[in-house]
């Protein structure tokens, strides 16, 4: 079931790649932006985990950020982005625990109909000149996944989300970025 503006994040405890407890509900008082990404061998994924890389000198006190993979742990190990992500933290789930109970997608037509985003060509083209490896061996993944993010305020309540409508629709990074900077997070 999706969640909605308004709701009360679900609570979770887990450990980073990193062997890092993250438990969302000791977070409270910080803002928190979780996303959810597709998989390591997911090109949109890693441009858009690389752009993430760039804004953490602008981000890292300001929010807490959540990263869920449906990657195995030593996939995300072994990936190119990893390594400067040490200030997010980055979760695999491959039994897709999180992505059900924060109503995250598996969609074939939207998979398909992101060729037909305007999107598409240029995230594609932004991603190869970049020059990144990604894993292309990578099995038991689920292709149709569709990326969500959410922004949890200081109370635990969701003020912000995004459902993409297709693999390259995500939450504008300048909402993620606003909300960060904000004094304090409301639900508008």
């Amino acid at each position: 079931m999706k969640l909605r503006k308004g709701d009360n994040a679900v609570s979770f405890k887990m450990k980073d790649i990193f062997d890092k407890d993250v438990d969302l509900s000791a977070l409270k008082g910080h803002k928190v932006y979780l996303s959810f990404f597709r998989n390591t061998s997911c090109p949109f994924c890693n441009l858009r985990a690389y752009q993430f890389i760039k804004m953490v000198p602008r981000l890292q006190d300001k929010i807490k950020m959540i990263f869920i993979f449906e990657s195995k742990k030593d996939y995300l190990l072994n990936s190119t982005f990893t390594d400067n992500l040490q200030h997010i933290h980055v979760i695999s789930d491959p039994e897709k625990q999180l992505y059900q109970i924060y109503g995250v997608e598996s969609s074939a037509i939207k998979r398909m109909s992101s060729v037909l985003s305007g999107k598409y060509s240029a995230q594609l083209k932004a991603f190869k000149d970049l020059n990144i490896e990604i894993t292309k061996d990578e099995k038991e993944i689920d292709n149709n996944l569709i990326p969500a993010d959410f922004l949890i305020n200081e109370e635990q309540k969701i003020v912000e989300l995004h459902y993409g409508k297709n693999i390259t629709d995500r939450m504008d990074e300048e909402v993620i970025v606003k909300f960060a900077e904000a004094k304090q997070a409301v639900i508008s």
